[in-house]
C-alpha cells in the first residue's frame, strides 16, 4: 500500500472493528424546528417498501421476496425506504484557521481528514453514496456523489492535494453548497466553527432543514481551551495574518469567560436547528470523537468531548 496521506486517513483494523457497529446516520431524521414548519416531501423512514435490490449474502432470508423469484429465478429482497441509500456529504472548513495545530504537531484539517476517512469507508461498507464539499479560503473544493472504493479514494486524494487557507466560508459559499446537495443527504460538517456568522448559521439551518440529518463536528485545539497560567501567550490571526501578544495573567480570566460563553452559544445554535453535535479536540483519539458522532444513545452533554470554563 502507498504510504501516502490519503492511504493513511483510511482507519485501520481496530478502527474498523468499532465503527462497523455503528450505523452512518440515524435510522430517524433529527427533527429541526424549520423541518417542522416545513415538512419535507420525502416519505417519513418506516418500513414502507419501496424498491427491490439483489440477495446479498448476509441478508436475512425472511425479506426474499420468493414470488419475485418464482417469476424471474433471481433472488430479490424487498428494501424499505430506510435501508435505501442515502448520499453522506461531508462538508469541510477548508479556512486558514484550519492548518493551526495542536502540541502534537496535528492540525485541525489533518484531524478532520482522519475522521472523514474513517467516515467514509463506513459509509461505503453501508452502500451509501458519498460526496465531498470544501468550503473556505475562496476556492470552493467539490467531489459529486459517487459509490464504492472508488469514491473513498477520489475523496481522500483530492483532501490530500489541498490546503486549508484564507477567510472562512461566507453565507453565500454555504447557500450555493445546499443547491448541490441532494434532497436525501445526511451531512457531517467538520470546521472550527470559530468564525461563523449569523448569516453563516443561517445557511447552515437552511442546509440543516434539507437534509436526512446532519451532524456538526467541532474540532478545537489544547492550546485554546486551557491558557498557561503565567508568561505571554501569542494569539495569531490564520485567516487574516497577524499576531499579538498579551501577558496571560491579565488576560486569562476574560478570554475563558469570553470563549466559553462562545462555545456555549455555537452549541445551542447547532442543537436548535436539529444538528447532533460534537466537541473535540485535535489531540483527542479519533476512537473516542467517532464513538461520539456515531453512538445513538449518547446525550449532548457526551459528546462534548472536551470543555472550557463549563461550555
Amino acid at each position: 500500500m502507498r504510504n501516502t496521506k490519503d492511504q493513511l486517513w483510511l482507519p485501520g483494523a481496530e478502527l474498523r472493528q468499532l465503527i462497523s457497529r455503528f450505523a452512518i446516520a440515524p435510522q430517524h431524521r433529527v427533527e429541526s424546528p424549520i423541518r417542522a414548519a416545513n415538512p419535507s416531501a420525502h416519505r417519513d423512514v418506516g418500513t414502507e417498501f419501496q424498491q427491490y435490490r439483489s440477495f446479498q449474502p448476509g441478508d436475512d432470508l425472511r425479506r426474499v421476496d420468493w414470488r419475485a423469484f418464482g417469476r424471474s429465478d433471481r433472488l430479490l429482497v424487498r428494501e424499505a425506504e430506510r435501508e435505501g441509500r442515502l448520499t453522506i456529504v461531508f462538508v469541510l472548513d477548508l479556512s486558514g484557521s484550519m492548518s493551526m495545530q495542536d502540541s502534537n504537531g496535528q492540525s485541525r484539517y489533518e484531524y478532520a481528514c482522519e475522521l472523514v476517512g474513517a467516515l467514509a469507508w463506513l459509509a461505503n461498507e453501508q452502500r451509501h453514496d458519498l460526496m465531498l464539499l470544501g468550503l473556505g479560503g475562496g476556492r470552493p473544493l467539490v467531489v459529486p456523489a459517487g459509490f464504492g472504493q472508488t469514491q473513498v479514494e477520489r475523496m481522500l486524494r483530492v483532501l490530500s492535494q489541498a490546503a486549508p487557507e484564507g477567510p472562512s466560508p461566507t453565507s453565500v459559499e454555504v447557500h450555493n453548497a445546499l443547491e448541490q446537495i441532494p434532497a436525501r443527504s445526511a451531512l457531517f460538517v467538520l470546521s472550527d466553527f470559530l468564525s461563523t456568522d449569523e448569516q453563516t448559521t443561517a445557511s447552515l439551518v437552511k442546509l440543516a432543514s434539507r437534509s436526512f440529518s446532519m451532524t456538526s463536528v467541532q474540532i478545537l485545539l489544547n492550546q485554546e481551551l486551557s491558557l498557561p497560567r503565567v508568561g505571554q501567550v501569542r494569539l495569531v490571526e490564520q485567516e487574516r495574518g497577524g499576531t499579538q501578544l498579551f501577558d496571560v495573567r491579565s488576560f486569562r480570566r476574560d478570554y475563558e469567560a469570553r470563549f466559553g460563553q462562545l462555545l456555549r452559544d455555537m452549541r445551542r445554535s447547532h442543537v436548535g436547528m436539529g444538528a447532533r453535535f460534537v466537541r473535540t479536540s485535535a489531540d483527542t483519539s479519533p476512537a473516542a470523537t467517532l464513538r461520539a458522532i456515531l453512538h445513538p444513545e449518547l446525550p449532548g452533554s457526551k459528546r462534548l468531548l472536551v470543555s472550557v470554563a463549563g461550555a
